[in-house]
């Protein structure tokens, strides 16, 4: 659809931006300007609830990242490829390869990535 983007201020064109890269197909955007702006004919995929910097229970009491605790519970189950895990504020990799994997709520760190006394573990992740 053909916007007439000169009427809209940078807030109003970024709010466009927006909606277009979350409406669902067959959706339309409409924007009109007369004194206020209006949003016609939107659909939106549900994005889930967002959780930032939530500590996971379980015990830190590795000594040298290949022993102690490796197993941590989220609260809530992740939606797919939504989390984003810390420890000690540097983002671990997902994968049984990497750092640690990922089942329902349950975080298993990989030996060598097991947190250690001082470290903390925080993760960010949207849920349904």
């Amino acid at each position: 659809m053909a916007r007439t983007e000169s009427i809209l201020n940078d807030e109003e064109i970024s709010l466009v931006a927006a909606l277009d890269a979350l409406a669902v197909s067959g959706a339309s955007q409409a924007i009109r300007k007369s004194g206020a702006t209006t949003l016609a004919n939107v659909a939106i995929a549900s994005v889930g609830t967002a959780v930032y910097e939530e500590t996971p229970s379980g015990s830190i009491t590795g000594t040298d990242g290949t022993d102690g605790n490796a197993t941590f519970t989220l609260a809530n189950i992740p939606t797919s490829g939504t989390l984003g895990l810390y420890k000690s504020g540097q983002r671990m990799r997902a994968g049984v390869a990497n750092d640690y994997t990922l089942s329902g709520l349950t975080i298993t760190f990989n030996s060598g990535a097991i947190p250690v006394v001082g470290d903390w573990i925080t993760a960010d992740y949207t849920y349904n």
